[in-house]
């Protein structure tokens, strides 16, 4: 992701801005050494100190692949003779920790844009498979739904066909059943006819 790649590259840039500001203030430090020995002092062990961190700075700079920071050893090691006496080298190895400083601020704040990119993805991540769950359970509420009402449907189904059933039986035992009865109904009236014609004769 761009959060691991930046993340990569500030870490690499803290250590090699670490070493390269380390050297550069060393030879800072160094130079003003120099400069604050008297004019009549020997001096050339201090300036083969420079030489040899000048060395190192090209070095650094052939390892880091920073044209910058070459051309200022480069242009270091042209002006070795008077670099003793110049400020102004010491002023642009200044210049170039603010730089580095100034790098890995920018890196930093890229760092810290793509966290906050990468914490805003994940909180729409977190809320999209929330909406995925809350999808799937409004999904499975309503197909339960849908299965309860067709068990009543089933249910109601299942009482009516017993009833009708109960009916049908009910009723074929009333057809059995009744001409039977009204024929003795029918007998029991004209013998009652006939007794109350004889009682009353």
């Amino acid at each position: 992701t761009r959060y691991t790649k930046l993340a990569g590259e500030l870490e690499a840039a803290k250590i090699s801005n670490g070493q390269e500001k380390a050297l550069l203030q060393s030879l800072i430090d160094l130079l003003a050494k120099v400069k604050s020995l008297k004019a009549d002092d020997d001096k050339s062990v201090e300036m083969k100190e420079v030489e040899a961190k000048i060395n190192l700075l090209k070095q650094l700079a052939d390892q880091t692949k920073q044209p910058k920071l070459a051309a200022l050893a480069g242009s270091s090691q042209a002006h070795l003779t008077r670099l003793a006496e110049s400020d102004k080298i010491a002023d642009l190895l200044k210049g170039f920790i603010t730089e580095l400083d100034q790098h890995l601020a920018a890196l930093s704040a890229n760092v810290d844009s793509a966290a906050a990119d990468l914490a805003a993805h994940k909180d729409k991540l977190a809320k999209y498979q929330q909406d995925v769950v809350d999808l799937s359970n409004a999904s499975d509420k309503a197909r339960n739904e849908a299965m309860v009402a067709n068990l009543k449907r089933q249910n109601l189904a299942g009482i009516k066909v017993t009833e009708e059933e109960d009916y049908k039986g009910e009723h074929a035992d009333y057809t059995l059943t009744l001409p039977p009865l009204h024929q003795e109904y029918l007998v029991l009236q004209t013998v009652i006819s006939k007794v109350e014609s004889i009682c009353t004769a």
